[in-house]
């Protein structure tokens, strides 16, 4: 790791390059990680703006809730995407879910708190975690690349499992979020 932060220098974990998405909307954060969920980011991308211009610019819970699963699908997502958004939004506005009140909790907390939504997993709940509450000790274990990376870290002949990679990462801790980042980085060279 100590390789890869001096190869890197300073990098910013909370950062997903290329997401035009405002810090502190913690609402169309989690919107935007239902909407790039198994597919690549440019795709994601592209689905991203198309949303954004059928909510009117902004994701906002009322907006969320009312739109038909009809006008999600004809921007590009799928029927489960569809319905983990309408859902979301239908939560926030009942106040059933305050995605603001995440910040107070403890990090097992939020993502707990996160789970229990449709369309979040353990996956989704880490990546909000760390992208839009900042949380410096967050490693999404379950991220194929971060795994394929930590193995070529590890000189390993095939990824770690994700249970091997919890506790392959267990030595980062306080700030696993920057070793996330770092292997991340070393995915693309």
């Amino acid at each position: 790791m100590a390789a890869l932060a001096a190869r890197h220098g300073p990098v910013d974990p909370y950062v997903w390059d290329g997401v035009p998405l405002e810090v502190g909307d913690r609402l169309g954060g989690l919107a935007l990680h239902i909407t790039a969920q198994q597919i690549s980011v440019v795709a994601a991308l592209a689905i991203w703006g198309r949303f954004l211009t059928l909510l009117g610019g902004r994701v906002s819970a009322p907006a969320l809730a009312a739109a038909t699963d009809e006008e999600l699908r004809g921007v590009g997502m799928s029927g489960a995407k569809s319905r983990a958004l309408r859902e979301l939004g239908a939560a926030v506005v009942a106040g059933d879910f305050d995605p603001d009140g995440l910040d107070h909790l403890a990090d097992d907390e939020a993502q707990a708190r996160l789970v229990q939504l449709r369309g979040i997993g353990p996956w989704s709940a880490q990546m909000f975690l760390l992208h839009e509450l900042r949380r410096p000790d967050v490693f999404p274990a379950g991220d194929v690349g971060l795994r394929t990376a930590l193995g070529r870290l590890e000189d390993l002949a095939t990824p770690p499992t994700e249970p091997e990679t919890v506790a392959l990462a267990l030595r980062w801790t306080p700030y696993r979020s920057y070793a996330a980042a770092h292997l991340w980085r070393s995915s693309g060279e």
